[in-house]
């Protein structure tokens, strides 16, 4: 009997090493794991973050063209006003200079 427990306890200690091993390969396997998914996460990070760069770059793009597009056309309209009063104001002087010689004009008929 003394045989018979010194051979369960020599099984008990090789199932005690064989589990251990597969517990030393189960966290090996799980780091390993662990290291890769973070590393495509890291990468899957990098990637969306340059791809929402690249999109704010097209946003802001879009954003200029459409402010040049509206400063060219309020500089157009401003311009276009600009010139409407420069005629009349061109009128409204014309208009004074004729009333002004017909004032002079008709004081020296009197």
């Amino acid at each position: 009997m003394a045989l018979s427990a010194r051979e369960t306890v020599q099984r008990l200690l090789e199932a005690e090493r064989q589990a251990r091993s597969v517990v030393d390969a189960a966290q090996q396997s799980a780091a390993k794991t662990l290291s890769e998914a973070s590393a495509q996460a890291e990468s899957h990070v990098r990637a969306a973050q340059e791809q929402a760069v690249q999109e704010l770059q097209v946003h802001l793009e879009n954003a200029k063209s459409e402010a040049e597009v509206e400063v060219r056309e309020r500089l157009h309209a401003a311009e276009t006003e600009i010139g409407e009063m420069e005629r009349r104001a061109e009128r409204g002087f014309t208009n004074a200079v004729e009333v002004v010689v017909g004032w002079v004009t008709g004081a020296e008929d009197s």
